[in-house]
């Protein structure tokens, strides 16, 4: 099943990317025509369909550094959340991600009502720092999403703002 659904998020990744490269060739054709305020309204959807794809479609490898210290090889949807099948992973990303690092511990650290009875809880604090084992590419993927958003923004306000 797992397979399915990784093979379905490539095709909406591939749909995206045809969907994203329509409307920028929309919003060209609308700045050359002169109709600024539409162009960037088409502009705007052709960012949110980027942000959309780079942040929670693309399937990339959930790479949070794991107990023994390598990267999860699972596969993860966006750039923003980790995988399912790791406990924590999926939250435990973005929380690292926004730079909420006690958040990020508190999601791959499990309470005291999961231990069972015969195995004794580790006494103190256990301090783990979230890390994600980032590539060049993973952090460009990052910030091509961030920039993605916040062209999706700029594109809704400035029709709003009487641009013609």
């Amino acid at each position: 099943m797992a397979q399915s659904k990784l093979k379905d998020m490539w095709n909406l990744s591939k749909f995206l990317v045809l969907f994203f490269i329509a409307t920028l060739a929309v919003s060209i054709d609308l700045f050359y025509h002169g109709r600024l305020a539409h162009g960037f309204e088409a502009l705007g959807v052709s960012s949110f369909a980027v942000a959309v794809l780079w942040a929670f479609v693309l399937p990339v490898k959930c790479r949070v550094t794991t107990k023994r210290g390598h990267p999860c090889p699972n596969w993860a949807y966006g750039v923003l959340f980790g995988c399912s099948q790791a406990a924590g992973h999926s939250v435990a990303k973005l929380y690292a991600r926004l730079g909420w690092q006690q958040e990020a511990v508190r999601a791959v650290t499990p309470d005291k009502g999961t231990y069972a009875a015969a195995r004794p809880a580790p006494q103190g604090p256990r301090v783990t720092a979230v890390t994600i084992a980032d590539s060049r590419m993973d952090k460009c993927n990052l910030c091509i999403a961030l920039v993605s958003m916040v062209g999706t923004v700029a594109g809704v306000i400035i029709p709003i703002m009487g641009f013609r």
